[in-house]
C-alpha cells in the first residue's frame, strides 16, 4: 500500500509538472526531506502535508489517504 502512496504523491506532482526539488522548495524543506515524504508519506507532519496540498490543489485525504483498488 505504501508504494502506492509513493506513486501517487509524485503522480500528481509530475502531472502539475513540479520537481521534487522545487516542491522542495514550494513547501520549506530541503530536497532531501521531500524525497523522504514521497518515499514514506506516514513521515510528513501535517504542516508540510498541507503545504503539499495548496501546491497540488487537492485535500489531505485525496493525496495522502488509502488508495483505493
Amino acid at each position: 500500500m505504501g508504494k502506492q502512496k509513493i506513486n501517487k504523491l509524485r503522480k500528481l506532482r509530475k502531472a502539475r509538472g513540479i520537481s521534487a526539488d522545487e516542491m522542495a522548495e514550494l513547501i520549506s524543506v530541503c530536497s532531501q526531506t521531500y524525497y523522504k515524504y514521497e518515499r514514506e508519506p506516514n513521515e510528513c507532519p501535517v504542516g508540510c502535508a498541507v503545504k503539499i496540498c495548496e501546491v497540488l490543489g487537492g485535500t489531505l485525504d485525496e493525496i495522502f489517504g488509502e488508495v483505493k483498488a
